[in-house]
């Protein structure tokens, strides 16, 4: 049970650690200035962009800089150079001045000795020093400042730790602690009557209730607010859809549809028809600057028109509805956080399930883990980050492919529900409208219901109406599709990514399985890239199409790391073989290693067909982290290892710490600068409120 006290106790001990903490950690700059000496009389200069400090001949400890740009969230980009005793002309790295940020105006520096001269060179171009716009003063004391808000970031971060850590009562409580029944007042007056019936009184659970809510609304809430800071604002997404940009191509798919066809309104240069292999991104580029005409990057061209060769489905539940009813194109980032909350709300129900499977014994602390898993580990976290076109299909696939498996999952309690038979395979159809690749999940039916099926309740004559629940609304829905792609394109089967202008010819691509050696190791375990610089991610590639050692046309999109580097949880996957008794026993082996013998499918057909970039890391990573949190819930719960009171000790820790770290990576990424719509772009307060706030409190 729980003890309220000792958990109010606890939250009023880690609030008061952290005003400790704030007091003197936070504002260690304050106490520290408090001892430096004043100096004044030195010689200041202004010559172009640089303010010069001369004559100064003592020890510098920090150094005031404010300037005022004129704009509320744009940093003053500044270059600090000294001279001391031991260098001339020393310059130290850049950095900037935020007006809104009087921590980043203070800047602590570490010279050697007495300093005779100091220069502050102001970088940016539209921002040139004046006496009335900017000063600088030489060891002067820093003001105590107290945030509430980085109290009560801070307050909800440990007790999140707090939660997870060994030794909390989370592992203690049972998930499936059932609720006694209710009195049985019904049948009394039932048998009083000489009525006899048996009353089925359905299972209850003390805590499952509240364990559900309190994740998938923080969940939920968390992810949309991620969405809040997003430079996809509405005069952005107008803009785009004005200019057919292709961060628009849903709504201009959807005003397509409005007028009765499927070719988009957009008229491509004449030079694209003309050419003998339009596909040709150099040949392209060269028409393009001859003829100053630009083409669409990224739209499907096919005899003289242009498509979306993304999937339909989005377009028909919600870009197409929005742009009837509004008469405008909508945000990318709506339609993402409602998916991101179908997958919250879905993933939950299926660890939920999951955990029934294994041991009716799960703690509430083991639900955690495997979720936590299953949400960091599918790097979900990206799409909802970054709502551009790509993590529309991506979150969207996800999302009804999550819902899919989880509906079926839930489809054999007792007896198999055939409701739910038909809403998992209409979940499914939508998956592979919003995402073709996502078809392959459509597959793990049969792992799940293996079961049924050598029960004769799959495939034979008692089982028809089971069967057809799971085959006709993917059927359907698949029919839809393809006439879709047959009016497009001609063939039912081609969805019109062949015909994307993008960097690669995907219409002569041939299978290049020399690619598989490198292609795996990036996308499964290259080391991720940490310096000593906020926000302390680099990705691994940029934008300035770096090369490798395959000979060959490869293309190379940023990446953070493998997923195994990023999601080291994840690891946990590979025990299927070593655990496959015990897997057996559940009837999840065959799960586990179709997921991941899926995951690999993907894996190839991105290296083949795109190349490397974070986002195809969606496809694969969430049939891992399914296999992984199984694994999790299969330890932890297993007689033989919790026999081992040390050895279980062990375990239980090292997963802990794994399912953490993946958290705080995953955390990283969301703030890393090198990625489509950074949060230093999209929102600048957010981004420098915790540069100056928690990360670097100089």
């Amino acid at each position: 049970m729980w003890d309220k006290r000792k958990i109010l106790k606890t939250v009023a001990f880690t609030f008061l650690a952290v005003l400790v903490l704030e007091a003197v950690f936070f504002n260690f700059a304050f106490w520290e200035s408090l001892t430096f000496t004043e100096i004044s009389g030195c010689r200041s200069t202004i010559e172009g962009k640089t303010v010069i400090l001369s004559d100064i001949n003592a020890r510098v400890k920090n150094l005031v800089v404010k300037a005022d740009n004129g704009y509320k969230t744009k940093p003053v980009n500044i270059k600090i150079s000294l001279s001391d005793v031991a260098n001339t002309d020393l310059e130290l790295s850049p950095t900037e001045v935020i007006s809104y940020l009087p921590e980043s105006s203070y800047i602590r520096i570490r010279p050697d000795g007495n300093v005779s001269s100091l220069k502050v060179e102001f970088t940016d171009e539209d921002f040139t020093p004046a006496a009335d716009n900017c000063s600088v003063e030489l060891n002067r004391v820093r003001p105590f400042s107290f945030h509430i808000k980085r109290v009560l970031l801070l307050t909800l971060l440990c007790l999140f730790v707090m939660v997870l850590l060994p030794a909390s009562p989370v592992y203690k409580v049972r998930l499936f602690e059932e609720m006694p029944p209710p009195a049985p007042k019904d049948a009394e007056t039932e048998l009083k009557k000489g009525l006899s019936r048996e009353i089925n009184i359905r299972r209850k659970y003390k805590y499952t209730p509240d364990i559900f809510l309190i994740t998938c609304l923080t969940c939920a809430v968390w992810i949309c607010l991620i969405n809040i800071f997003s430079v996809d604002s509405y005069e952005h997404i107008l803009d785009c859809y004005k200019n057919n940009n292709i961060e628009a191509i849903f709504s201009l798919q959807a005003d397509a549809l409005r007028d009765g066809h499927s070719y988009l309104k957009v008229s491509p240069p004449a030079y694209l028809s003309e050419m003998e292999n339009p596909y040709n991104m150099l040949e392209r580029m060269r028409l393009f600057k001859e003829t100053r005409i630009p083409f669409h990057l990224d739209f499907a061209f096919f005899e003289g028109r242009y498509y979306s060769y993304f999937g339909i489905i989005p377009t028909l539940i919600f870009y197409l509805p929005y742009l009837l009813i509004t008469g405008l194109p909508s945000k990318n980032s709506y339609f993402i956080a409602a998916m991101s909350i179908l997958f919250i709300f879905t993933l939950s129900h299926t660890v939920f399930k999951l955990c029934k499977k294994i041991s009716k014994d799960c703690s509430i602390g083991h639900f955690l883990l495997m979720f936590l898993t299953l949400l960091f580990g599918s790097i979900f976290i990206y799409a909802a980050r970054t709502p551009y076109i790509y993590s529309v299909a991506f979150s969207s696939g996800l999302a009804f492919t999550s819902a899919a498996v989880c509906l079926w999952l839930h489809g054999d309690d007792n007896k198999l529900s055939r409701i739910r038979l038909i809403l998992g395979s209409v979940c499914m159809g939508l998956a592979i409208g919003c995402r073709p690749t996502f078809g392959i999940f459509i597959f793990l039916a049969f792992p799940i219901f293996w079961k049924e099926i050598k029960e004769r309740k799959f495939f034979s004559v008692k089982g028809l109406a089971n069967t057809l629940s799971v085959i006709l609304p993917v059927f359907f829905i698949g029919l839809g599709l393809m006439y879709f792609n047959y009016i497009r394109f001609g063939n039912p089967l081609d969805f019109g990514s062949t015909y994307n202008l993008t960097a690669t010819d995907y219409v002569h691509r041939e299978f290049k399985a020399g690619l598989f050696g490198f292609g795996i190791f990036e996308y499964l375990f290259q080391p991720v890239n940490l310096d000593g610089t906020f926000p302390y991610i680099r990705t691994i590639y940029g934008w300035g199409g770096e090369s490798v050692d395959f000979m060959g046309q490869l293309f190379l999109d940023p990446l953070l790391g493998g997923l195994f580097m990023t999601a080291p949880v994840l690891l946990l996957s590979l025990l299927f073989i070593k655990r496959r008794a015990s897997l057996k026993k559940h009837g999840l082996f065959a799960f586990c290693a179709a997921a991941l013998a899926f995951a690999m499918i993907l894996m190839i057909v991105d290296l083949e067909m795109g190349g490397i970039t974070l986002r195809y890391q969606l496809d694969f990573a969430y049939p891992v982290a399914l296999s992984a949190a199984v694994i999790i819930c299969d330890i932890l719960n297993d007689p033989a290892v919790q026999s081992e009171k040390k050895y279980h000790t062990l375990i239980k820790n090292t997963i802990i710490a794994l399912v953490l770290f993946t958290v705080l990576f995953n955390f990283f990424t969301l703030i890393n600068n090198s990625q489509p719509y950074s949060l230093d772009t999209a929102s600048p307060s957010t981004y420098f409120s915790l540069k100056y706030l928690l990360f670097t409190p100089r």
